[in-house]
């Protein structure tokens, strides 16, 4: 697993692909076991996807930032076209560890719960509603799902939007404001099936992009 992971960690959206893998080795004993065949199916993958797990030192970040929310029932996003160095600063100012977080998690809960994360501060709140925004748009779900199954879809929906329009070989900030879907993203897993299959579904169309 260790040869996995390091190559992984230049492109974390690939660590998605070990769903089955890490719960398996957590409750392994001593003695020898077979390899469950999800498990040997995820080995596999990685081994393939290792030739994409590089980062592009290379690649700008956008001037156009993206924003995005949702409800049990809606999305949204929108977009503002912001200063290089600005855009800069806020993506060096982006989680870039993640966390464990559970998608039963309540407002109440994600609001108080101990985190590892980097808190938002009074100043990034101001300076983030005070940015031209435009292009909004808002769009129904298929069907209604967990909140947080839905802040995922609706990020998911503006990258491949993003990317459907031209967007190659880039970095972008994009706000969200669900602490489970930004730690998951940064992480680049989730132990929620769900969640991580949604974030299978995001590193694909980043790594095909070079987003």
């Amino acid at each position: 697993m260790g040869t996995i992971v390091h190559p992984f960690m230049h492109a974390r959206h690939l660590m998605s692909t070990l769903l089955h893998t890490y719960p398996f080795i957590m409750n392994m004993g001593p003695e020898e076991v077979r390899l469950p065949a999800a498990v040997v199916d995820e080995l596999l993958a990685c081994s393939i996807l290792l030739c994409g797990a590089y980062t592009d030192i290379r690649a700008q970040v956008s001037t156009s930032i993206s924003a995005t929310d949702a409800t049990p029932i809606r999305g949204g996003a929108c977009r503002a076209v912001i200063p290089q160095k600005l855009s800069n600063a806020l993506f060096r100012r982006g989680e870039q560890r993640g966390e464990h977080g559970m998608l039963r998690w309540t407002d109440l809960e994600a609001e108080n719960l101990p985190c590892h994360m980097q808190r938002p501060s009074a100043d990034l709140d101001e300076l983030v509603v005070a940015l031209p925004w435009c292009d909004g748009r808002g769009f129904d779900f298929a069907r209604t799902l967990h909140i947080n199954l839905q802040e995922m879809a609706a990020v998911i929906d503006e990258v491949q939007l993003r990317i459907s329009q031209g967007l190659r070989r880039s970095r972008v900030v994009i706000i969200i404001d669900s602490r489970v879907v930004v730690g998951a993203i940064a992480k680049g897993r989730s132990s929620s099936k769900p969640l991580n299959a949604m974030l299978r579904k995001l590193s694909m169309s980043c790594m095909c992009a070079r987003v």
